[in-house]
């Protein structure tokens, strides 16, 4: 439940912030917010591609996790609070911390689902993951619309800082269940235990 309710929320945000993009307040033109867009979706790959690695060569899922969602929220606040005008540099820069930051959290919950609710089957419970994120990101994406439609001053504060703390304060809300999260490793625990009992039979 804790794993469900923050990937909910962090895939959620993501998504909702793909659909709000071009909507973020500064008057970036379209080639701008594409490029911000292509440096969040490459340098998450690149952190998830990372973080990958890390979780099948040090098996620390939980450890792991919860770094990337300290990281993930951090990362989070810099860019939405960054999206204002005469900022574009920054707001490039922001990006590629938040895709670095934010995507590893998917491989690292995932990873974690599959241990925590072994024996059932894999494809369930990351399915269950992403129609809860799916679902959410509708409702977010919606309140996000209403948030960036109020009045904005010339700088685009006004209008950034009502979806800054809507959606800042929903990571935050998800980083808790992940701080409490203890799951254990059924999976990993069942791989050694066949694993030493064939070693054993061998050498017998």
């Amino acid at each position: 439940v804790k794993l469900l309710l923050s990937f909910t929320i962090a895939l959620g945000n993501l998504n909702a912030l793909a659909a709000l993009l071009n909507q973020l307040p500064g008057s970036y033109t379209n080639s701008q917010v594409g490029i911000t867009g292509f440096t969040l979706i490459l340098s998450g790959f690149l952190g998830a591609f990372v973080a990958g690695g890390v979780l099948e060569s040090t098996k620390a899922y939980r450890t792991i996790l919860k770094v990337a969602w300290i990281a993930a929220v951090v990362a989070w606040g810099v860019f939405t609070g960054s999206s204002t005008t005469n900022n574009y540099p920054f707001f490039v820069i922001s990006a590629g911390l938040l895709g670095f930051s934010l995507l590893p959290v998917i491989p690292a919950t995932i990873m974690n689902s599959v241990e925590c609710a072994y024996p059932i089957a894999e494809d369930l419970s990351v399915g269950l993951l992403y129609v809860g994120a799916n679902t959410l990101a509708i409702a977010m994406t919606f309140i996000g619309q209403v948030l960036l439609s109020l009045p904005s001053d010339s700088t685009g504060y006004s209008a950034v800082y009502p979806y800054f703390l809507w959606s800042t304060g929903t990571m935050i809300v998800g980083l808790i269940p992940i701080a409490l999260y203890n799951g254990k490793y059924l999976r990993l625990d069942e791989d050694l235990r066949t694993y030493f009992i064939e070693n054993k039979e061998n050498m017998a």
